[in-house]
């Protein structure tokens, strides 16, 4: 529950997949919840053909979503979301720095002591375990991505979105990094800007 309430609390939005397994889950309706409380923006993917009914219809009431499924264009889905939804929540720069939220350290990792242009391919791994994205780990060592690469992506990042999310999934790229879900996508948008 920790972690859960950490993840919506650190996030710049929350992506609802608006769905019959969404709507029974418990988890999924706490986490909705707890984002609707702390006035998280959310952006709701429906899975085609479902009609959301009860709580869940009650939260997206009249709110635009994408309509999705497995044949979904999942890149152009990713991209759309970050230029329509997220453009002014993703590129608004902090006026502080805002430490990551984590429920299983109670200080600043020993990966965040040392400058980020330091890391080696090795250690860009370990912080990629620590993100929970350690499934893409050979996808960055085969890149030979370290430290210094790690700091371009962060520009890139911030300087042309729509590049850094072609890069992230691989989609008309070459060399990208492959990685296969929105979420995951999201989720490394938002730790490089959490790097000193």
């Amino acid at each position: 529950m920790e972690s859960m309430a950490a993840a919506v609390h650190g996030a710049v939005a929350v992506l609802m997949c608006v769905s019959p397994e969404y709507k029974v889950s418990s988890n999924c309706r706490l986490e909705a919840m707890y984002a609707l409380k702390l006035r998280k923006k959310f952006v709701p993917l429906m899975l085609e053909g479902y009609e959301p009914d009860g709580w869940l219809g009650l939260m997206m009431g009249q709110a635009l979503y994408y309509s999705v499924s497995q044949d979904s264009d999942w890149g152009k889905i990713a991209h759309d979301i970050t230029q329509k939804e997220l453009a002014g929540s993703l590129l608004v720069a902090a006026p502080h720095k805002v430490p990551a939220v984590s429920s299983f350290s109670s200080g600043p990792s020993q990966l965040q002591r040392e400058p980020v242009t330091s890391w080696s391919i090795a250690r860009v791994g370990e912080w990629l375990e620590e993100i929970k994205l350690g499934g893409y780990k050979n996808s960055f060592k085969d890149r030979d991505i370290n430290g210094k690469a790690l700091t371009q992506l962060r520009l890139l990042r911030s300087q042309d979105p729509s590049l850094f999310f072609a890069f992230a999934s691989g989609e008309g790229v070459r060399d990208g990094l492959n990685i296969d879900s929105i979420g995951d996508a999201l989720t490394l948008a938002h730790e490089l800007q959490q790097l000193n």
